[in-house]
């Protein structure tokens, strides 16, 4: 177990924030909830953690984060608190199967903000999504989303007394051609929500590191960055 008592004022935080510390301990919370930076630390330390599981932990950009992880969990939290955080250059490969297309990856850094917001944002959403709704939702993997279907053919078809269709749909492109300004208003009108009537630096950190996520085009920095090296698709 680890030793809860502690100097607020060392700079040695990550030891209070591992998993075993149990959420009620409501001296540590009321702490934490005092410094949003501290705060903010104690989120990205964790996502970290959970980030880097299976197969990932292995990869280079992992090794690369840990091998100094308390000096880059520190220069993250710098860069969101003082509102200088800017997503890097993502990476871009093709998959075949089942039809080719191209895969665009966040460098390992942002996923760890990408996974904070996430967790921050994720609990005031997920009660306002639609039932049907299964993808990245906790609770509601592959099986939920079977026996969700398996429960409408069953009324369309009177249990299975008429025969009926299912029609598969992609949208091309869904993603590289989304209204970013749209999606952004959508997201901060959640956000303002969420905080409504406590619009603190914590407010603050989300919604310009939201703003700056969506706002990247990705696409558009790859496709420079494959024109100056002479790359074709």
């Amino acid at each position: 177990m680890i030793n809860l008592e502690f100097d607020p004022s060392s700079d040695d935080l990550y030891g209070i924030f591992d998993d075993e510390i149990n959420e009620t301990n409501s001296a540590t919370q009321r702490w934490l909830k005092k410094d949003p930076k501290n705060q903010l630390k104690a989120e990205l330390y964790r996502v970290e953690r959970r980030a880097r599981v299976g197969g990932k932990r292995k990869t280079f950009d992992t090794h690369s984060i840990e091998v100094y992880l308390d000096e880059n969990i520190d220069k993250i939290a710098n860069a969101i608190y003082n509102e200088y955080y800017k997503p890097l250059p993502g990476t871009a490969h093709n998959i075949l199967n089942p039809v080719r297309r191209e895969i665009f990856a966040a460098p390992y850094p942002d996923r760890d903000v990408h996974h904070w917001v996430v967790d921050t944002i994720n609990p005031w959403w997920d009660k306002r999504l639609n039932v049907g709704s299964s993808s990245c939702r906790v609770g509601k993997r592959t099986s939920y989303a079977i026996k969700l279907l398996d429960r409408h053919i069953r009324k369309a078809s009177g249990n299975f007394a008429r025969p009926v269709y299912v029609v598969k749909l992609d949208i091309s492109g869904y993603f590289m051609h989304i209204r970013r300004d749209l999606l952004l208003e959508k997201v901060l009108w959640g956000l303002d929500r969420q905080f409504e009537g406590n619009y603190g630096k914590r407010y603050r950190m989300l919604k310009y590191v939201i703003t700056q996520i969506i706002m990247d085009d990705m696409w558009m920095i790859f496709i420079l960055w494959r024109r100056k090296n002479n790359l074709r698709r």
